[in-house]
């Protein structure tokens, strides 16, 4: 028996699919590499400090007044360049891509099918490695940073959506159900 969701994958649908996968991988970061990540702040300080140091007057000497320059100077930086990877974001994906626009994923017995007006995709279930829920929608990774996700608009009503959810894990048995 095969299952289908069909609907529009808006530019909102992937931003919040964005922004839960790289929410998902900072977890996943932290969970195994939690020293390192707190380390790495301190160090970049400490080699910003020291390069800024060496280069603005090849002094030693740490005054407050250099620290200080040197940490403006490095906060503009980094906002400048947080500012230009927004920017840069905001203007994907194109809405001729295959990202956006009329999507259908149907669950057949070999796997997910997926299809768009610009292609189309079996994902076989061996493939999928974590299926996650949020109040937006489901997500079926396939990695530990990419997933396919699939809006909860796609479904006209609750029920329909939990049916389509169950028949996802009824053949994903290789994973653990969590609440």
């Amino acid at each position: 028996m095969e299952i289908k969701a069909e609907g529009i994958i808006t530019k909102e649908d992937f931003g919040v699919a964005q922004k839960h996968i790289i929410k998902s991988t900072k977890k996943e970061m932290k969970k195994k590499y939690p020293k390192l990540l707190g380390l790495f702040p301190m160090i970049v300080i400490v080699i910003i400090i020291g390069l800024a140091l060496h280069y603005i007057g090849k002094s030693i000497e740490y005054d407050s007044k250099t620290v200080v320059n040197t940490i403006l100077i490095t906060a503009v930086i980094f906002l400048f360049v947080s500012k230009l990877y927004i920017k840069f974001i905001k203007k994907l994906p194109s809405s001729k891509g295959i990202y956006l626009g009329k999507h259908s994923y149907t669950i057949k017995e070999d796997g997910l099918l997926e299809e768009s007006e610009n292609q189309a995709s079996t994902l076989k279930w061996s493939g999928v490695l974590n299926i996650e829920e949020t109040s937006d929608m489901i997500f079926i990774y396939v990695d530990s940073i990419a997933a396919h996700f699939i809006p909860k608009h796609f479904f006209s009503n609750e029920n329909e959506f939990n049916n389509f959810k169950a028949a996802l894990f009824d053949k994903c048995k290789h994973l653990q159900k969590v609440a």
